[in-house]
């Protein structure tokens, strides 16, 4: 039986791993480039018709053989959703769940009743058109407002304003950003590309700190995994910059965070995938931001688990997507604390350096792994027109050596961002 990974991914060797231990075969299938060669087949894709995609696999594994298409980033889950739904494979998930899964707006719409759903109003702009904009001018904007694309990925679009003047000022500059974003995402015919382009969502902004809760939906059984704290850029972007876990709060709050992020799942009636679900806490009560039908953080969450707890997220996932009446075991065998930093782009431009070689032993020594996807002479933009992550680190720490686990992770973050964030040219 197969497996088939969408576009990679280039960070998670885990997935293929997972996949052999549970005798499963990986095509992969790539577009634009061949990144590595961990699977067992490839094909690479000129372009992004679900036709010639699947004539190409076809060429090389029966269709009956798929357990699944995968996608490991927001860009890959429509497509991925695409081919199981074009071939009717059951698993992980279908179109119409992937589509829903990333239109903001479905979402906002599915979870309208529910008190964790913010606020919210469509707005419509098209060809600098002010029309829809000024029925907005008689809101409240003595509190902040939260404008984001309805369909897009790594809080690309998205902008805190306080003001109908910010809010008309922002939209040209929003506008061009999504309509460059959307071209990066596969699987959106051109119809539904014309009608999300000029579609955002204006939501009510609530304060408090950003959770993430890590599930896999297995057989219809819902399994909790694992509550990230996360940490974000300086606004008016939202861009994350860490994510630690297990988060430290309390048994109540995770509880929870766990219980709405699986309301969330059931209403969708997703099956057989996991879900990274994100939240808003403010000491009261919580605020549900988004869902991704993929491993979250640069879809090094499965990294995360293992660290902290020893849980195996894929190989859970594909246990049960090989076999539907295997009972899966997913308690935990260890307790670290596991955090991620991000590398950020900053204002952008051309790459001078990096500080890799500059690293102190004892930062060395707490390192899992790390990855660098630029190099110097590279050219980065910043928000809004994002042009990636430019790479991350992934750190262990042992609670049993760790007296002061708080202080431990702020100082890794700031040392992180000396060596892992990229130098520009003056």
């Amino acid at each position: 039986m197969w497996l088939v990974f969408v576009d990679g991914p280039a960070n998670c060797t885990p997935a293929y791993l997972s996949a052999r231990q549970n005798n499963l075969k990986v095509m992969t299938i790539w577009f634009d480039r061949i990144a590595h060669s961990d699977g067992d087949k490839h094909i690479l894709c000129k372009n992004k018709d679900p036709k010639n995609i699947i004539s190409q696999v076809k060429e090389l594994i029966p269709s009956e053989a798929i357990l699944g298409f995968i996608g490991f980033t927001d860009s890959m889950i429509p497509i991925a959703g695409l081919l199981n739904s074009t071939l009717e494979i059951p698993g992980p998930y279908s179109y119409e769940k992937a589509l829903m899964s990333k239109n903001k707006l479905s979402m906002r719409e599915l979870l309208k009743d529910d008190p964790f759903n913010p606020k919210f109003f469509p707005l419509y702009y098209e060809n600098e058109s002010l029309n829809d904009l000024e029925k907005f001018r008689k809101y409240d904007f003595n509190v902040p407002w939260i404008i984001k694309p309805i369909f897009g990925h790594a809080s690309i679009g998205v902008r805190k304003i306080s003001s109908f003047d910010e809010l008309k000022n922002t939209m040209p500059e929003l506008h061009d950003a999504n309509s460059k974003m959307l071209e990066s995402i596969y699987g959106l015919d051109e119809n539904y590309i014309r009608n999300v382009k000029s579609t955002f969502l204006l939501e009510s902004y609530f304060e408090g700190a950003e959770f993430s809760v890590e599930l896999l939906i297995l057989n219809e059984k819902i399994f909790p995994l694992e509550v990230c704290s996360k940490s974000e850029m300086k606004e008016p972007y939202f861009e994350e910059v860490t994510y630690v876990a297990p988060a430290e709060i309390s048994t109540e709050l995770r509880e929870i965070l766990f219980g709405h992020a699986t309301q969330i799942v059931k209403k969708m009636g997703i099956n057989n995938t996991c879900a990274h679900v994100e939240f808003r806490w403010n000491g009261q009560q919580s605020c549900f931001l988004d869902i991704g039908l993929r491993a979250g953080g640069g879809g090094l969450t499965h990294k995360l688990i293992e660290i902290s707890s020893g849980r195996q997220l894929f190989s859970a996932w594909f246990k049960a997507l090989k076999n539907t009446s295997h009972e899966i075991s997913l308690k935990s065998s260890s307790k670290n604390t596991a955090l991620l930093y991000l590398a950020q782009i900053g204002s952008g431009g051309t790459i001078l350096r990096f500080n890799l070689d500059k690293i102190p032993a004892e930062l060395l020594a707490l390192m899992e792994e790390y990855q660098l996807f630029n190099q110097p002479g590279d050219q980065l933009t910043g928000y809004p027109n994002y042009s990636g992550l430019p790479g991350y680190v992934l750190y262990r720490i042992d609670q049993k050596t760790s007296k002061d686990e708080k202080f431990k992770i702020q100082n890794l973050i700031f040392e992180s961002a000396k060596y892992f964030d990229p130098q520009y040219e003056v």
